[in-house]
């Protein structure tokens, strides 16, 4: 993408979000700021949508999934 350098396009990058944040616009938008950072070269680009939570996502009822989540990638990236 013009005027995007990509540092380190091994970077692992997640987008998380609670599908009812009103902070993400719409699904479209939350798609679209993915697939923007796999055009600026970042290799590893995935995201997860918390269906029924909104913003705070790590402290909502179903925070458990998301802070495993999160320890998930924390492994993984430490592995690589």
């Amino acid at each position: 993408m013009k005027g995007w350098k990509t540092g380190n396009p091994q970077l692992k990058v997640r987008f998380i979000s609670g599908a009812e944040d009103p902070c993400r616009l719409s699904d479209k938008d939350f798609d679209k700021a993915v697939e923007r950072m796999r055009q600026a070269g970042y290799k590893d680009v995935r995201a997860i949508s918390y269906p029924g939570m909104r913003h705070e996502i790590l402290n909502e009822s179903g925070k458990a999934q998301v802070w495993a989540d999160v320890l998930g990638f924390c492994e993984e990236t430490a592995k690589a």
